[in-house]
């Protein structure tokens, strides 16, 4: 009898874990279907070699949008 009321109570557990795991999963498929941007930077690292301090250095990164949404940078800091 202690190892049925386990099991039911295990059983109705998993019951209640998978309506949360659809829940969620409805949740981000609502989420996906909302236009979000999507960054991709070609070459997201540069190096620049041996340098004096001081030299000047200049390198450009192309950063796209591949998402739906418009991509707003609000901020950069050099590294």
């Amino acid at each position: 009898m202690l190892v049925l009321g386990s099991v039911t109570a295990s059983a109705a557990d998993q019951t209640d874990d998978a309506d949360k795991g659809d829940a969620a999963a409805q949740a981000m498929e609502e989420d996906a279907a909302e236009p979000l941007p999507g960054i991709l930077i070609d070459e997201p690292v540069f190096d620049f070699g041996s340098l004096y301090e001081g030299d000047p250095v200049v390198h450009t990164f192309v950063i796209r949008n591949k998402g739906d949404a418009g991509l707003v940078i609000e901020k950069v800091k050099p590294g």
